[in-house]
C-alpha cells in the first residue's frame, strides 16, 4: 500500500540523515587536518580542498561552518596570518618572503588577508611589535 511504502521511505530517510550526522564531524576534522597540514601552499584553495574530499565547494564550505562555526575562506586565512605572526615573532621581517611561508603568491594579497585579520597591515604589525619589545611588553 501507498502508506507502507511512504513509512518505509521516511525510515529510509531518516537513518540516512543520522548516518549523515555522523559523518559530518569525521569529514570536517578531515579537511580541517588537510588544510593544517597544506596551508602554505599556494594551491590550496577552496575548491581544490573540495575537489579532493569529493564535495563542491560550497557543501565544503558549509560542512567547515558547521564544525567550527567559521567558513573555510575565514579558517584558511587565520591560519595562514597566525603563522605569518609567528614568523614575525621569530625575527622575520621580510613580507614577501612571509607571505610565500603562508602561502599566498604575492605580498599585496597577503597584505589584504593580515588586515582583514587584524585590521592592521603586516608592516604596522611589526613596526608595533618593534615599539612594544622596545618598550618590553614582548619577550
Amino acid at each position: 500500500s501507498f502508506a507502507a511504502i511512504r513509512q518505509a521511505f521516511e525510515l529510509l530517510c531518516q537513518e540516512r540523515k543520522a548516518q549523515y550526522d555522523r559523518l559530518v564531524p569525521q569529514r570536517a576534522e578531515q579537511v580541517r587536518d588537510y588544510v593544517q597540514a597544506h596551508f602554505c601552499e599556494y594551491s590550496l584553495t577552496q575548491q581544490a580542498v573540495a575537489e579532493r574530499f569529493d564535495m563542491t565547494a560550497s557543501s565544503m564550505s558549509k560542512l567547515f561552518k558547521s564544525a567550527y562555526g567559521v567558513n573555510f575562506v575565514d579558517y584558511l586565512r587565520n591560519i595562514r596570518v597566525d603563522r605569518a605572526k609567528e614568523l614575525m615573532a621569530g625575527g622575520m621581517t621580510n613580507l614577501a618572503q612571509i607571505a610565500k611561508a603562508v602561502g599566498y603568491e604575492n605580498d599585496l594579497t597577503f597584505k589584504r588577508a593580515f588586515q582583514k585579520c587584524e585590521t592592521l597591515t603586516p608592516h604596522a604589525y611589526l613596526l608595533e611589535r618593534a615599539r612594544a619589545a622596545h618598550r618590553g611588553v614582548f619577550h
